[in-house]
Parts: structure tokens; sequence; C-alpha cells
């Protein structure tokens, strides 16, 4: 998702909730509701988006590569590089 996309997600979620406070509020000044369910609205309606967006912003992202990795030998004779004798390039673990 882009950026741009983002922010227009976001921000049509921070409007709606705008207008479900202003609902709240409308019907508390109206309706005369008790403070201890206006106060609760307000919590759970910040505890839903603190969890949204915890959860969007902690998504494990799956990198994948096109190909395994593989050791180019002649560059590594060309650079001079060697292994000790007990690593084994081809597994990539110490053989003992």
């Amino acid at each position: 998702m882009t950026i741009r996309k983002s922010i227009i997600l976001y921000g049509i979620a921070m409007a709606v909730l705008m207008g479900l406070l202003k609902l709240a509020e409308y019907q508390f000044f109206v309706r005369d509701l008790s403070l201890e369910l206006y106060v609760g609205l307000i919590a759970v309606l910040f505890v839903g988006l603190g969890i949204w967006v915890g959860r969007r912003l902690t998504r494990v992202k799956v990198i994948t590569s096109p190909s395994p990795f593989l050791l180019d030998e002649t560059i590594l004779k060309e650079l001079g590089i060697t292994f000790p004798a007990q690593w084994d390039p081809k597994l990539g673990i110490h053989v003992t």
C-alpha cells in the first residue's frame, strides 16, 4: 500500500471516529446520558483505534529472494579469500 493510500485511509478512519464522538456528544447533551457511558464509549473507540493501528504497524513483511545464495568460488580466488580447514563453503558450516 502506498503512503498516499495509507494517509487517506487513516484520514477517513479519523473522520468517522470524530463523527461518532460528535454523535455521542450530541446524545450526551440532548438525552442526558450518564458520564460513565460517555467516557466508556470514548475509551472503547480509542482502544479499537490503538489495536487497529498497532496491527497495521507491526505486520510481518515477508521478503522473498529470487534465488538462493550461491558462493562464487572464482571471485573468492580472485580476491584471495580462503576458508579455514574445518569450513565447508558448499554447506556453509564448520565440519569436524
